[in-house]
């Protein structure tokens, strides 16, 4: 069989995969207000084909064992619960984006880790230690700017894209943060890890922070993409107009989580 023709055989199975996916996502029930629900990556199943057959720059460090097309094994690091949490995820991030009341979630918090140093009582980054993502170990410190205000890329940000609160020496590396929040996961749990970090799902450079944390941690790791996160008591606001929540995975590949339709902080600011 030609390489041409295994492909398409792939493709016919993943575009199978993605529609139950989707009809499965679409019976559940939606927040009240207008977003982007979140589908099945159609991108990181082709990506994951192609690794399979061997092709693509990632396939040699690709894992054959971690996908099966017929469905019965799931990627690298997805909670067994996944299709429900994404769908509560989505809910706390919608209700958080436009202020609404906190919802009570069954699957609750996983744990909270405040890597924030600063002993500033009143930090963004405390905001939500009450109202927490479920689902999730929810991880709150500050992230580097990967542009500067000049409009010139950071030079720093990519070395160390953590920040603790504290000067001089509170930069911190993507190894240095792992370490960090190893203490917060718990050995055989399968929660995934939510950055509650400013642009720790922004790239710079070929580099993005929350991807790297998910391949040293083998989790699934939600975090922000081209925004800032304004912590509130009703959850984590994207303050950048186009930012959006993603879910970064331990194979290299991602998909959307949420995206919103109204910025808060940006409208105010503009």
């Amino acid at each position: 069989m030609s390489v041409i023709q295994t492909l398409s055989r792939v493709a016919d199975q993943i575009v199978k995969v993605s529609n139950r996916a989707l009809a499965t996502v679409q019976s559940e029930e939606a927040p009240a207000a207008t977003f982007e629900a979140s589908k099945e990556c159609e991108v990181a199943n082709q990506q994951r084909a192609l690794k399979k057959l061997g092709l693509g720059p990632a396939s040699a460090a690709w894992q054959s064992s971690d996908v099966r097309f017929s469905g019965h094994t799931r990627p690298q690091g997805q909670p067994e619960n996944w299709g429900e949490l994404k769908q509560n995820l989505v809910t706390y991030l919608d209700g958080a984006q436009n202020r609404r009341a906190c919802t009570r979630f069954a699957n609750g918090s996983k744990g909270y880790a405040l890597l924030d140093k600063s002993g500033e009582i009143m930090d963004a980054t405390r905001a939500i230690e009450n109202y927490r993502a479920p689902g999730s170990v929810t991880v709150s410190m500050h992230g580097v700017r990967p542009v500067l205000k000049n409009g010139e890329i950071n030079p720093e940000r990519n070395r160390t894209p953590f920040w603790d609160g504290t000067e001089p020496h509170g930069l911190r590396t993507t190894a240095e943060f792992v370490e960090l929040l190893r203490p917060h996961l718990k050995a055989g749990d399968d929660a995934p890890i939510f950055l509650n970090v400013c642009n720790a799902g922004t790239e710079s450079k070929g580099i993005v922070p929350a991807a790297d944390v998910s391949r040293r941690t083998g989790r699934y790791v939600i975090a922000p993409v081209d925004s800032r996160v304004l912590g509130t008591g009703r959850g984590p606001q994207l303050n950048d107009k186009g930012g959006e929540w993603r879910v970064f995975h331990p194979d290299g590949t991602s998909e959307l989580l949420y995206k919103p339709t109204a910025y808060p902080g940006w409208e105010k600011g503009h």
